[in-house]
């Protein structure tokens, strides 16, 4: 069978399915949600099942957030990057042993994506110990759409200083710094965008084009929908295919009234490529199936939780009941031989749930996880419960959704130290992190590398001038002395700061001896021992 039915309400058990079939058939899965808020809860519930063993198989191809052709549809650089890494895994995969998932959206599927082959031959990977030639290297980088800046502070920008090549693909976290001897690269470190410094070094880095648009070789970037450029066997999992529909349907439309048709295809045009793969198996999930799906028999339901009593209703007594009555239910299935999960948003929420609910009863077992939801399998004998079931609560996320939590990442560059140039005026005192007290002159342009940069300048002894580039503003920060108009300026160069931060820094180092000093005596002393933090703190410190 090639069209394949399942009925199904519940994105996590989805994601159970989903990791399922990329085992069970041993292709690439290709799973399609209704639009960017599904595909994220899709890829947290699918990540959360296939554990950090298997994570690097997930992958994330997420959509467009404009689709005006004017000013880039893919001007945002994170969106780009993970982008354009989907399509290189996708392109250079050659372990068909260890099948990938790829999360995506119908919106995504329709935008025009740049070909596999003509993204790859655009594409460089960088590694110690090759040679380049700089000049071609950074004309190709200038093709591809890096923008060659007086220092790498965001993601596709570029810039050359003697032998140092700095650059930041929007593939990776943090930004490349590539060392070259004559021709040879000599060594490749990441480095922090902030304060410039190197972080840890790389044996090799990859340097996909700034932007989708400067994919190929002078062909126009979206030729066509990412399906239509796999030929692999792969299994589309359709999450809801009427709303699916429906939602390329106001793409669609929204495409037309900003006259981006031309990059986009049609939902038709979508359906039409899958029909002439190769080798293709479908699977839906949904409440109905169309004619002509073979429906298996295996049903995921919802969990009845406490979201279910109606809002208005939400007493603290009719709560605890609903909580009460379905803490038993449960323990009703695990009695007739069901395999009864309760997966909770961290470790201080299982404690704090073991510890309100004595005499738990047995066969319920209690895992970490946060999942979106819990579902139900009759046929399969299994039950998954989330902690938003049990207490009626849905966990709150902050900020924008990133695939990449729990790695390490350079810090955004929105705060500056001097927080907004509003705060300041010209004439006012500064001080810069490594030349000291100077006067802020203001906001001006000038011509660096023939390119117009606007920069923060600054005044110091003897009428010289420093120039700031708005990027690094937060170098500066605002002079907050005694007289704040008669401060004496430092000179560039002169040692006079450097002395002044020397003594700066040996009086801290005084007043933490002093601190530590004043420690040691209360060690010392007797004091009234704190009792040890009960469940509720944890969760508070967890949350």
């Amino acid at each position: 069978e090639r069209l394949l039915f399942v009925s199904s309400s519940s994105v996590a058990a989805e994601a159970c399915l989903v990791r399922a079939c990329s085992l069970l058939f041993n292709r690439t899965v290709v799973w399609i949600t209704d639009g960017p808020q599904s595909l994220e809860t899709a890829h947290r519930d699918l990540a959360l099942w296939l554990g950090e063993k298997d994570r690097e198989s997930l992958i994330y191809y997420p959509a467009w957030e404009s689709l005006s052709p004017a000013s880039g549809a893919d001007a945002d650089p994170d969106i780009t990057g993970h982008r354009l890494s989907a399509l290189l895994r996708l392109g250079r995969r050659d372990t068909p042993r260890h099948p990938v998932v790829l999360v995506t959206c119908v919106q995504a599927l329709m935008q025009k994506a740049p070909d596999l082959h003509a993204l790859e031959e655009q594409t460089r990977l960088l590694s110690v110990g090759t040679e380049w030639d700089l000049e071609e290297l950074s004309a190709h980088l200038a093709a591809g759409g890096y923008a060659f800046e007086a220092e790498v502070t965001a993601k596709g920008q570029a810039t050359v200083h003697g032998g140092l090549l700095d650059l930041w693909p929007p593939t990776e976290l943090w930004p490349r710094r590539i060392e070259f001897n004559g021709a040879t690269i000599e060594s490749i470190r990441s480095f922090n965008p902030v304060d410039q410094r190197s972080i840890e070094k790389c044996r090799e880095t990859t340097v996909p084009p700034a932007s989708e648009a400067k994919a190929g070789s002078g062909a126009s970037l979206r030729r066509t929908s990412l399906l239509s450029s796999l030929h692999e066997p792969v299994l589309l999992a359709w999450s809801g295919r009427d709303s699916i529909a429906e939602h390329a349907e106001i793409h669609e439309r929204l495409a037309a009234e900003s006259s981006a048709e031309s990059i986009l295809v049609s939902f038709q045009s979508l359906l039409s490529a899958v029909a002439r793969h190769p080798d293709c198996i479908q699977l839906m999930t949904g409440t109905r199936p169309e004619p002509g799906w073979h429906v298996l028999p295996l049903d995921l339901g919802p969990v009845n939780g406490v979201l279910d009593i109606p809002r208005e209703a939400l007493q603290p007594d009719l709560l605890q009941e609903s909580h009460r009555r379905l803490l038993s239910e449960l323990a009703g299935r695990a009695a007739r031989g069901q395999r009864v999960v309760l997966c909770f948003d961290g470790q201080a929420s299982l404690d704090h749930f073991v510890k309100q609910t004595p005499g738990l009863a047995p066969g319920l077992e209690l895992a970490v996880g946060a999942i979106s939801g819990g579902f139900i399998s009759e046929t399969a004998g299994l039950v998954v419960v989330s902690e938003s079931d049990l207490y009626g609560r849905r966990r709150a996320l902050d900020g924008r959704y990133d695939p990449d939590r729990g790695r390490t990442r350079p810090p955004r560059m929105d705060g500056l130290r001097v927080a907004d140039l509003a705060d300041i005026e010209p004439g006012d005192l500064v001080v810069h992190v490594e030349h000291g007290i100077g006067r802020y002159l203001g906001l001006r342009e000038i011509l660096f590398n023939d390119q117009v940069q606007e920069v923060l300048t600054v005044e110091y002894a003897d009428n010289a001038k420093l120039h700031v580039p708005v990027s690094q503003a937060h170098v500066l920060s605002r002079y907050v002395g005694l007289s704040r108009r008669s401060a004496q300026l430092h000179t560039l160069g002169g040692k006079r700061w450097s002395r002044e931060k020397g003594a700066a820094e040996q009086a801290v180092r005084d007043l933490a001896s002093s601190l530590l000093d004043t420690q040691a005596h209360r060690h010392l002393l007797g004091g009234v021992a704190c009792p040890p933090d009960v469940p509720w703190q944890h969760q508070l410190a967890a949350s």
